[in-house]
């Protein structure tokens, strides 16, 4: 409808234009043909134009418009002429005019200039142009279809230059090269970029960033191939062009006076300067557009490199302007193209060397490594040498019974175990330089006679002429063997020559040293006057043309040439430079490149200036002619043949190890810089695990004692002093196992372990685990998410999540003396991957980790190394606190396996942010029912998958009242279902509030009051709650926020007696299962149960202990050791949280184990330390205990003990009088593994070959849970064993009956 009315315009216009004035004359007395041609013109929906009469009138339609863009209307009516003076349609009526004929004429991507705003606009076109003739066949108009290509052309040549430049990345080797290349590029690409010039950053790194501090051309677009940038090369219509721009200065131009020019319908401001304003690009961070002094324009670019700590500006890209083209957003579009890729060529380039100075650093590395073992070894040996003479003199003078006789002999001993080591640490230094050699004896021969030599014999008597002929006989055979004996030599001296050429040229740094090691070799085999080595592009120019020489002295004191010899040094490298560059240059002159022979009997020699018998070769390097090899003897003395092809022999060897040199060096840095990273890792990573492995058993057995004597009857302070033990043995185990984590990614052993699990159990059990640390600083923990938005149950790894969020935990916690500490989680992106085979969508989410306190933050200097193994920070703070300085770095590590990212904000003494993503995958509805679907008892999926709480529960009217804002929005978050939630920061408002509402509906204003309870506001808060009681009537449940300690434990428990009531305390920090559970709490209450808290908890262990049957797969799954998902664990919880205080009933395990207490357990450990502890903690919970100290010794126990029951019994009475239910077993035994041990179990006789197996290991690895399975083992603990893990393997195995 749009066009219509367009249309409609354009004919009312036509119908309303004055043509009288125009050689056409009124519309009335045009021909009928015109006025169809017009009407056809104006109706049509392509670009159309008709040029009328001998003016060549121009009338055109709608669709036309955006080519004639502002000359509308104006052109309208109007002789062609005038509007566009260079239009192809009037060299077309000239050609009419002059022929008479019209043969039509189409033309396709046809350059033609468009006048507009004092400039010529480049255009592009396809058209097509017809004439249209009168009744009596005289010309009336001219019929122009076309259509704008100028777009297209543009796209076209942009995408062109685009491409070269892509290809580009790969060419450049250096900074400088690659400008040269990406200069020459825009040099063939110039349509729209007529120049470029390209200045490198180079800048100074300060405490904060990268200053740039000078400035330097690089490159241009008016450099040619064979010399650089010189200043009469810019050209004058340029802007003052120096080659170096120091940064560092105030400029004297303020860059204010700027010039509009006019495009179009827009106008563009360029800066008018004398020379490029590479400051200002610097400062301001964008381009600038400048105007040149022939009125030509230019757009200066800064070009940014990326780093790992930012953006660094690497380079100014100054392009030209096209004065053809606008300077339109396409045009600007093009250009910031252009600039990104040659930041990314230039980034490349950056990178390689960089890895250059990588590789130089990791050699001097290894180097100082060496001496480093090499001094401490020497330093430490003479000490121990001199102590062990005088110390055994020393042991003999006293008398075995004394004391100091057996202490100086455990002196003695650790001395000599010492120097052991210290000789080990030498011999490997000495192998890892080559300087250890193996040493055979020789034996010594005792044979006589023929053996020892003689050639012959003769038998006694014998007369003069037997003795004559058999010396002559033996003449003979002495010359022939001899003869064999020499050319054997020849050609074994001739083959040792060739390897000796190879090794000289490839040792050598030196490579005019090198050749004339070779010449002189060569000499002592080929007897002639004189070999030398000449380079071809010197032979004419001077006389120095020799770079190697061996001659004869007799020969050198008649005529002296040494003088011609080149005395400079010349390397491998500089030789190979040289001879390229010769033979490019004379390449055109010389096609053979033959390495025969060359035989010159008395001949001039223009190198010695004498006649000789000469023999020559050429010498090839990059298939290129670029010398001699030459021998001389006498003239009047000719070669042989042998003396020829050994010649030849002697040229193709050298010609063939020239052109090897550079693969083989390019091969060594290679290999050298592989190996120098591989031996560092692997010495690195050896060490680490080796020291972790060591150290874990005796810590193992620590620990052991300790929780085993833990529960003795001891007093108060000998608890204390084992609790501190414990928690130190505990401390040092977490470092231990961190070392290992490290060298194991370092090692890349590590891999995630995808399992189901959920989310919200895991981050409320990893920030409980720092209860008590930040309890006893009162530190404000607080956990923030959104249980709507947050998905409960994933895939992922949950141990490696669990182990980064320890890490920035342990981290806040350490380094933070008031305040809080928040940890937040948000979802940050989902993305919808694929359908599975059960036309589900599998879904990707990106979960984002935020981890920030008010701690001592971090020192901006220190920024960059804190994700460095062992980083390298303020020591003067680092001594007050422990740790390895591991947590960060093996976090990184675990971030990016899982390709996320990490990174940190920090400010010295606010305090400190980390944060990091982690991709999860989301569990659909049916795969999630799968997995809950344990034995015969599946839990209910809609108890699961959401927290949604019954109405009646989120009726309950909240008050919340916590001075800290954080912490009363996380709260929040987790009350969002509740009808009403009031948060305060003080308890007068709170109080304020509840009586306003109080007088306004005259009813109790909350139901559940939630209460932060410090030591200092204690009686304020007493009195607040009690006020708080009166208001809102004695059904106002009081729930205390308090810290784990036993100040504010005694505190709480103070407040509620005084104020009675319905009142209990929950510790922090806060989590959603806590709050809700005292919601639950609140309900049962109201509901009026008998024993209510009881009830609870009792039923809910009744109703859901007995739905959690494990087999081995669902073990590995949920993570049995782990606090977060286990039966047991979420029991006791739940009854911690409900004020439940006598836990015995869970857990004793004689309740749920009744069938055991009449049967043995089997304990097998070749390690007698951890057998007896291990025994000693299964007595203390009541179990009775069967030791082997071998698997080989279990498997024959086990048979042994089934062997001794009636053999009438049936199976079934068998395994009930069986008096062993379950094998408690270590995995790594000496003899017999645990694995195999296991194996051996379950093909054993089918009555016990179903037993309970529970493996026993120092690392708890994916690979390690992996081999128990495969050996069938039914569960798998960490030493030293914990109680706590035995009771729910226990109680797991009675609930699937399998004892």
């Amino acid at each position: 409808m749009e066009d219509e009315i367009d249309i409609a315009d354009m004919k009312k216009m036509t119908q309303n234009y004055d043509w009288s004035l125009t050689s056409l004359g009124p519309i009335d007395t045009w021909e009928p043909l015109l006025k169809i041609a017009v009407n056809f013109c104006l109706d049509s929906r392509f670009p159309f134009a008709i040029y009328c009469g001998p003016d060549l009138i121009f009338i055109y339609n709608k669709a036309l418009i955006p080519t004639v863009k502002e000359k509308h209307p104006s052109a309208f009516g109007k002789p062609i002429a005038e509007i566009y003076p260079l239009a192809p349609v009037i060299a077309y009526y000239e050609q009419i005019k002059s022929t008479g004929k019209d043969h039509g004429e189409y033309c396709t991507e046809t350059f033609v200039p468009i006048y507009r705003d004092n400039y010529n606009e480049e255009g592009y076109f396809n058209y097509s142009m017809s004439a249209i003739y009168k009744e009596d066949g005289s010309f009336l108009a001219i019929l122009n279809m076309s259509e704008n290509a100028t777009r297209k052309i543009l796209n076209k040549r942009r995408l062109k230059c685009l491409s070269d430049l892509g290809n580009c990345i790969k060419e450049a080797d250096s900074l400088k090269n690659g400008c040269h290349i990406i200069m020459n590029t825009l040099q063939k690409n110039d349509k729209d970029i007529p120049f470029a010039l390209i200045y490198l950053i180079d800048n100074n790194k300060s405490e904060t960033n990268f200053e740039p501090r000078v400035a330097y051309l690089a490159a241009t677009t008016f450099d040619n191939d064979s010399k650089v940038n010189d200043e009469k090369l810019i050209p004058d219509h340029l802007l003052e062009t120096p080659r170096v721009v120091d940064l560092t200065k105030n400029t004297d131009e303020n860059y204010n006076t700027y010039i509009e020019i006019r495009r179009n319908t827009t106008i563009h401001s360029f800066l008018k300067c004398k020379s490029w304003p590479i400051d200002l690009i610097i400062r301001k961070d964008e381009h600038v557009k400048v105007a040149l002094n022939d009125e030509s324009q230019a757009v200066l670019f800064p070009v940014k490199t990326k780093s790992v700590e930012k953006n660094i500006l690497i380079a100014t890209l100054i392009c030209g302007i096209n004065p053809s083209r606008p300077l339109d957003n396409e045009y600007m579009e093009f250009l910031q193209l252009v600039v990104n890729h040659v930041s990314s060529i230039l980034t490349q380039d950056k990178l390689r060397e960089e890895e250059k100075n990588r590789i130089e650093m990791l050699a001097d590395l290894n180097r100082q490594k060496v001496t480093f073992f090499e001094s401490i070894s020497h330093e430490l040996r003479t000490p121990l040498t001199l102590m062990l003479s005088p110390l055994e003199e020393t042991i003999n003078l006293f008398t075995q019974e004394a004391v100091i006789h057996s202490h100086l002999q455990i002196v003695q001993r650790n001395t000599r175990r010492l120097l052991k080591l210290v000789n080990n640490l030498l011999h490997a230094s000495n192998i890892e330089t080559g300087q250890l050699e193996v040493q055979y004896p020789g034996e010594l021969s005792s044979i006589k006679g023929l053996e020892d030599g003689a050639n012959d014999y003769i038998v006694k008597p014998f007369n003069s002429r037997q003795l004559i002929a058999r010396i002559h006989t033996n003449i003979n055979l002495s010359q022939f063997r001899y003869q064999i004996i020499y050319h054997r030599c020849k050609q074994e001296e001739v083959k040792q020559l060739l390897i000796s050429i190879s090794n000289i040229i490839l040792s050598e740094l030196n490579f005019k040293d090198a050749l004339s090691k070779v010449v002189k070799k060569v000499h002592q085999i080929i007897s002639c006057n004189r070999i030398f080595i000449v380079l071809c592009e010197l032979s004419e120019v001077q006389n120095r043309t020799m770079i190697a020489l061996s001659e004869d002295p007799e020969v050198n004191s008649e005529n002296n040439i040494i003088d011609n010899l080149i005395s400079d040094q010349l390397t491998v490298d500089q030789f190979l430079g040289i001879s390229t560059s010769t033979a490019s240059e004379s390449s055109d002159a010389q096609e053979d490149y033959s390495t025969e022979v060359d035989v010159s009997h008395n001949t001039h020699c223009i190198d010695t200036s004498r006649q000789v018998s000469m023999l020559s070769a050429r010498i090839i390097a990059n298939n290129k002619y670029i010398g001699w090899i030459k021998a001389h003897k006498s003239p009047d003395i000719n070669w042989d043949d042998t003396e020829i092809e050994l010649f030849q022999q002697i040229s193709n060897q050298i010609n063939l190890t020239i052109n090897s040199v550079k693969l083989l060096r390019e091969k060594m840095i290679k290999e050298a810089h592989i190996k120098a990273i591989q031996d560092a890792n692997t010495v690195k990573t050896q060490i680490l695990a080796n020291t972790s492995h060591e150290l874990r058993t005796p810590l193992g057995a620590i620990i052991g004692i300790l929780s085993s004597i833990k529960d003795d009857k001891l007093s108060a302070e000998q608890k204390d002093m084992i609790d501190i033990m414990i928690h130190s043995s505990d401390n040092a185990l977490f470092i231990v196992n961190n070392i290992l984590n490290a060298a194991k990614l370092e090692a890349h052993k590590i891999t995630l372990d995808c399992k189901t699990f959920d989310l919200f159990d895991l981050l409320e059990s990893t920030i409980e685990i720092f209860e008590e640390n930040s309890g006893n600083k009162q530190i404000e923990l607080i956990l923030s998410y959104d249980t709507n938005s947050l998905p409960k149950f994933i895939k992922s790894d949950p141990e490696r999540l669990k182990q980064i969020l320890m890490h920035l935990l342990s981290n806040s916690v350490k380094f933070t003396k008031e305040g809080e500490i928040i940890m937040k989680i948000f979802v940050k992106s989902l993305d919808t991957v694929d359908e599975n085979l059960e036309n589900q969508l599998t879904k990707k989410v990106k979960l984002l980790f935020e981890v920030s306190d008010t701690g001592i933050g971090i020192n901006p200097e220190f920024m960059q190394y804190i994700w460095e193994s062992y980083s390298r920070v303020d020591t003067s703070i680092i001594r007050q606190h422990c740790g390895t300085g591991l947590g960060l770095s093996i976090s990184k590590q675990l971030v990016e396996i899982n390709n996320g990212e990490i990174g940190a904000e920090s400010k010295l003494g606010e305090g400190s942010k980390f944060w990091f993503t982690w991709n999860v995958e989301l569990i659909s509805i049916p795969a999630l029912s799968k997995i809950l679907k344990y034995a015969d008892s599946p839990i209910p999926l809609d108890e699961t998958i959401n927290h949604i709480l019954p109405s009646q529960i989120r009726l309950n009217r909240i008050l919340l009242i916590h001075p800290f804002e954080s912490a009363r929005i996380s709260i929040t978050n987790f009350l969002k279902n509740f009808e009403r939630v009031g948060a305060f920061d003080t308890c007068d408002k709170g109080i304020e509030a509840a009586k306003y509402h109080k007088e306004l509906y005259n009813q109790a204003a909350y139901d559940i009051a939630f209460i932060n309870l410090y030591e200092k506001d204690a009686e304020e808060i007493t009195k607040a709650a009690s006020e708080l009681r009166q208001i809102n009537g004695d059904n106002l449940h009081i729930v205390f926020m308090i810290f784990s300690n036993s100040n504010e434990k005694a505190l709480a428990k103070k407040l509620i007696d005084t104020i009675g009531g319905r009142s209990t305390r929950i510790f922090k920090p806060i989590t959603y299962k806590k709050v809700i559970n005292q919601c639950l709490r609140h309900y049962i209450l109201e509901k009026d149960f008998e024993n209510p808290v009881s009830y609870n908890a009792k039923n809910f262990i009744n109703n859901n202990l007995e739905k959690f049957k494990f087999d081995f797969e669902t073990a590995l799954k949920i993570n049995l050791a782990s606090s977060v998902t286990s039966p047991l664990n979420l029991c006791k919880k739940r009854m911690a949280d409900c004020e439940i205080e006598n836990m015995d009933e869970i857990r004793t395990p004689k309740s749920r184990l009744r069938t055991i207490s009449n049967k043995y357990i089997l304990c097998v450990d070749d390690n007698p330390m951890d057998l007896e502890i291990t025994q000693k903690k299964l007595e203390e919970l009541g179990y009775s205990t069967v030791l082997a100290r071998t698997g080989q010794e279990a498997i024959n126990l086990l048979q042994s003990r089934l062997e001794l029951l009636n053999s009438d019994c049936s199976i079934s009475d068998k395994l009930k009088y069986f008096d062993i239910s379950i094998v408690l077993m270590d995995c790594i035994m000496s003899d017999m593994s645990g694995f195999d041990t296991s194996r051996a179990i379950r093909s054993m006789n089918s009555e016990i070959s179903d037993i309970p197996i529970v493996g026993l290991t120092t690392s708890a690895t994916e690979e390690t849970c992996n081999k128990c399975k495969e050996s069938g083992m039914n569960y798998c603990l960490v030493k030293p064993l914990k109680i706590e893990q035995f009771n729910e393997i226990m109680v797991l195995c009675n609930a699937n009956n399998i004892i």
